[in-house]
């Protein structure tokens, strides 16, 4: 195999593993704002603030994310 194959395989799964980071950060956000909201404000975790707050960092965590794979991706086209 030729070294630029081996490296772009390394890269791959260098992008991967974070991206499956980057995964688990949102899902573990989204978690935790959701009911630290309902713990907080002393309400269910199903009513509509901590759905909100849920939603809203989860957003935000995937347009971070988003942006870091656009990031990568651009650097290796250019």
């Amino acid at each position: 195999m030729k070294k630029e194959t081996l490296r772009n395989i390394g890269n791959g799964l260098i992008w991967i593993v974070i991206g499956i980071i980057l995964d688990f950060a949102i899902q573990v956000s989204g978690m935790f704002a959701n009911r630290g909201a309902a713990s907080m404000l002393h309400v269910s975790k199903n009513s509509i603030l901590p759905i909100l707050l849920m939603l809203f960092f989860v957003a935000v965590f995937t347009t971070i994310t988003v942006l870091v794979m656009l990031f990568a991706v651009r650097k290796k086209s250019a």
